[in-house]
């Protein structure tokens, strides 16, 4: 009787899938853990006034994002200031370098 053409590349492929599946066990938690470490070290190194300013700092930039995107979508109506009326009728701004009646575009 001869051997099974399909059994050894089947058995070859067994073996390294287990292999794989056995470092991937062994590995994955100690990155994870190593990262957790990493993550917290940081935290640590950080004062209580550093995390509050760089909290506050995500908070703007989130506030500025949901606004525009609210300003884009027409749920929020932005009420124009004297400056942007003048500049509409062609009164235009007037600031350093700039004679007075000339308009900045």
């Amino acid at each position: 009787m001869g051997a099974i053409s399909w059994a050894v590349p089947v058995g070859v492929f067994a073996a390294l899938a287990i292999v794989c599946f056995v470092f991937v066990w062994w590995w994955f938690p100690r990155a994870w853990n190593r990262g957790n470490k990493k993550d917290v070290e940081v935290l640590h190194e950080m004062s209580s006034e550093d995390r509050e300013a760089q909290r506050r700092k995500n908070r703007e930039i989130i506030e500025r994002f949901t606004r525009a995107r609210a300003i884009e979508r027409g749920e929020i109506v932005v009420e124009e200031t004297p400056e942007v009326e003048r500049e509409r009728e062609g009164g235009g701004k007037v600031g350093a370098g700039v004679r007075e009646g000339e308009v900045l575009r």
